[in-house]
């Protein structure tokens, strides 16, 4: 009932797609006396749209999950920035991180997150980059070292000086690119949209010319008898035979990489 839905409303809006040519195949299937394929045609695409669903918004949670791992705040140190911050007596308030300015100092302290992109002013330490570059060993930072926003401080304490805003930071841009994948789809997966619609458009135009013309240059009966496959029965064949069953369910890949991603990334940071 859904897939005959589907199809009668993209048949009205003027949309002839592998939506329509899969419900269509499905119950051609029926006609021809084979109703299994055609009932496994239409749960095979309705699972990969399930299943696409599903991991879209699994991918989403994870997102949503990420950013709030990730400190809303960070403490930013009282002191002028073209001076370097005196460890004796430090002075400090917290700052929401998108707030932080290029040139504030900020204490990192062991198990925090540093919050943007900096470069170590004071301190030594080990710190963790593994969810944003795959590099699992720890890595030691010291004074005049870069470190990425979203790196975790293992131990000791840091005092970094920011050299870019949140938005500009690394971690930033991976909660973005991630978000951004989700409503835009890629290349390839625009062009299999267009390809599949104009695939669709020639499987059913051979389709029709196969049940009109057949009768005439190859003498077939419109219905099949018990001698010969009619034109109608033919052309039903060739439309089950075309059915883009690839196509279909392309676009479950692209939902499921780009969940794996989310998921490994909150799964480290977490």
């Amino acid at each position: 009932v859904s897939a005959s839905l589907d199809a009668l409303i993209d048949i009205s809006g003027g949309k002839v797609n592998i939506h329509v040519l899969m419900a269509l195949a499905a119950f051609a299937s029926v006609f021809m006396g084979n109703s299994l394929e055609g009932g496994l045609l239409i749960a095979m695409f309705n699972l990969a749209h399930i299943a696409e669903e599903y991991f879209t918004s699994r991918s989403m949670v994870d997102v949503k999950e990420l950013k709030e791992t990730y400190p809303d705040s960070a403490l930013v140190l009282d002191v002028d920035k073209n001076k370097t911050p005196n460890l004796s007596s430090l002075s400090y308030k917290k700052v929401p991180v998108t707030e932080i300015a290029v040139g504030s100092f900020v204490l990192v302290q062991a198990g925090e997150f540093v919050p943007v992109d900096s470069v170590v002013s004071q301190g030594r330490s080990t710190i963790t980059i593994e969810h944003l570059t795959g590099e699992v060993k720890p890595i030691e930072r010291g004074v005049e070292d870069r470190i990425p926003g979203g790196a975790r401080n293992l131990d000791g304490m840091l005092v970094v000086k920011a050299l870019k805003t949140w938005k500009e930071s690394m971690l930033s841009k991976i909660v973005q690119l991630t978000e951004e994948a989700h409503q835009n789809k890629p290349k390839l997966q625009r062009w299999l949209d267009e390809f599949g619609e104009q695939y669709s458009k020639v499987v059913m135009v051979l389709s029709v010319a196969i049940a009109l013309v057949g009768p005439i240059i190859f003498k077939w009966p419109f219905f099949s008898t018990a001698g010969c496959r009619g034109s109608i029965y033919r052309a039903l064949g060739l439309m089950v035979a075309a059915s883009p069953c690839a196509l279909a369910v392309a676009p479950l890949a692209y939902a499921t990489a780009i969940s794996a991603c989310a998921r490994k990334v909150n799964a480290v940071l977490g």
